[in-house]
């Protein structure tokens, strides 16, 4: 997936075929769609460009053979944006789909809690997916359940965020002392 600062795979965008062509070699067979930001404060110009290069990746990748997951990314509180641009190019009904809510801060989000809650119905009725996979820091897991308690024929997965993971592991190691 591409759950991390865009810089780290913009490359994906100028040199798909190096990195697409390292996948197909890996024998990897799925992916996400690249999440590149679409924050509020960027122009609505830049959102569109970055969801068109998602898009566009997402579509080379498969015709190299791998099975994509859309990521569904949109800007904060813009339900216009949401429906025009962001579900209008996928399908209804689609197997999988893929959100993250992994820093979410509720006082600055527009709209906050109930806006979110908003976004992610009018997301799952409009797509109507099968299934759902979730990368979710301590915040989105408490604001989840609420909103998907309404869907529960679609299978939900929750993947814990890379700083959860990097936390439990340093939990779990012991110090090592000599005398």
């Amino acid at each position: 997936s591409f759950y991390c600062f865009d810089d780290y795979f913009d490359n994906w965008w100028y040199y798909p075929e190096r990195y697409i062509g390292k996948v197909v070699n890996s024998r990897i067979k799925y992916a996400l769609t690249p999440n590149w930001s679409q924050p509020t404060q960027l122009p609505k110009v830049e959102c569109l460009w970055n969801l068109y290069r998602a898009r566009w990746v997402g579509r080379y990748m498969q015709e190299a053979g791998i099975k994509v997951c859309p990521d569904i990314t949109w800007r904060d509180g813009d339900l216009d944006y949401l429906e025009r641009h962001v579900l209008s190019t996928l399908p209804v009904g689609i197997p999988l789909i893929a959100l993250q809510y992994q820093t979410i801060n509720w006082e600055e989000a527009v709209g906050g809690i109930d806006r979110a809650a908003e976004s992610l119905r009018l997301v799952l009725d409009t797509l109507q997916p099968e299934g759902l996979l979730l990368y979710a820091g301590p915040q989105g897991r408490e604001f989840l359940p609420e909103v998907l308690k309404d869907y529960p024929a679609i299978k939900t997965m929750y993947v814990g965020t890379r700083m959860e993971k990097l936390s439990e592991q340093a939990k779990g190691r012991t110090r090592k002392t000599t005398l």
